[in-house]
């Protein structure tokens, strides 16, 4: 478990949790809204064709496709979050924020930056 307060930045470099279940794929795709939770950013393919109109769910293994904006999740101020089963944030990365004290239990794997705003625990999951 590692806990983040007051504007971290984390740098993902290769796996960061380890994942060994295999999970249905989902992507997200934007190039104007950085809002995790507008769901016409969610696709089925990485080619951006096939929109899925919903959220990630637990299952789920997310994947930030290249050349989309960086999409930031306020994961304390609603109930929209889920801890999806990982987040690949490739190289664009995501930021995570909070006003209320959150755990994400979820795998990040990638080589872009994850900045972290408020308080908010990032646990592994596979411990």
């Amino acid at each position: 478990m590692v806990k983040f307060k007051n504007n971290a930045r984390v740098k993902i470099t290769g796996t960061f949790f380890a994942n060994t279940v295999s999970t249905t794929p989902i992507y997200w795709y934007s190039t104007n809204s950085t809002d995790w939770f507008n769901t016409s950013s969610w696709y089925s393919d990485s080619a951006h064709t096939t929109a899925v109109n919903r959220l990630p769910l637990t299952t789920e293994a997310v994947y930030l496709v290249a050349n989309s904006v960086r999409p930031i999740a306020n994961i304390g101020g609603n109930n929209l979050w889920v801890n999806p089963n990982s987040i690949n944030v490739g190289t664009i990365g995501m930021g995570l924020s909070s006003e209320n004290s959150v755990t994400v239990a979820t795998n990040f794997r990638g080589t872009g930056t994850v900045s972290v705003s408020g308080n908010i625990t990032i646990d592994d999951p596979t411990q």
